[in-house]
């Protein structure tokens, strides 16, 4: 007979980032079967927020440079969506970046970057956006945020407004979700199954 009353979720090991729990006992062959569940929900089903637009003032769109900035625009663009964002807001929410080269060395332009507000907390502040190779160097920028579940196309209608560029979004905070199926064992029963489960989030 299948001890309910034993069952537990056990914390393994635990950081900012990452955790590695323990689910059991559960019946012999069910480990698998919770596991693709478990994995399912937490990549698919989890809110979170992130950047679905990027304008650059003074660039019509991303095929292009900017003086004196390391990366091209597309390089910029893309690089913002590695941005980790937590939004208090269930509307979009616009954040600016300005920043300019300093003369005699390269400045390197990071989340941290990014104007405060209230509604919105930036997660990696030390993530490198992109680098400004000189004193004429400037990036000027404003971010769209906004909170979803799972993945979203670019929405291109936000190209009507010149210099708009659309971002594809993963909203999920979860970047991986790993399971692996043990043997269990509680006093003499060893028919048992026990799920540990990795987590890794940004």
């Amino acid at each position: 007979m299948f001890p309910i009353n034993e069952f537990k979720i056990t914390v393994v090991s635990e950081s900012d980032t990452e955790g590695v729990f323990s689910v059991g006992p559960l019946p012999k062959g069910y480990a698998n079967t919770v596991g693709t569940v478990f994995r399912r929900i937490l990549l698919s089903s989890i809110p979170g927020a992130a950047i679905t637009s990027v304008k650059l003032n003074g660039v019509q769109h991303e095929y292009t440079t900017i003086a004196g900035l390391k990366d091209d625009v597309l390089s910029v663009v893309l690089a913002m969506k590695g941005i980790a964002l937590v939004s208090r807001s269930d509307d979009p929410v616009t954040l600016k970046l300005n920043k300019k080269g300093e003369k005699g060395k390269a400045v390197e332009v990071t989340a941290a970057d990014l104007e405060k507000n209230p509604l919105v907390d930036v997660i990696n502040p030390d993530y490198v956006i992109t680098t400004l190779a000189d004193e004429k160097a400037k990036l000027d920028v404003e971010v769209t945020v906004e909170k979803g579940i799972g993945y979203s196309l670019p929405q291109e209608e936000k190209r009507e407004e010149v210099g708009m560029i659309p971002v594809d979004a993963i909203f999920s905070p979860i970047k991986l979700v790993a399971v692996d199926a043990k043997n269990a064992r509680v006093g003499q029963q060893t028919d048992l199954d026990a799920l540990e489960v990795r987590i890794v989030t940004n």
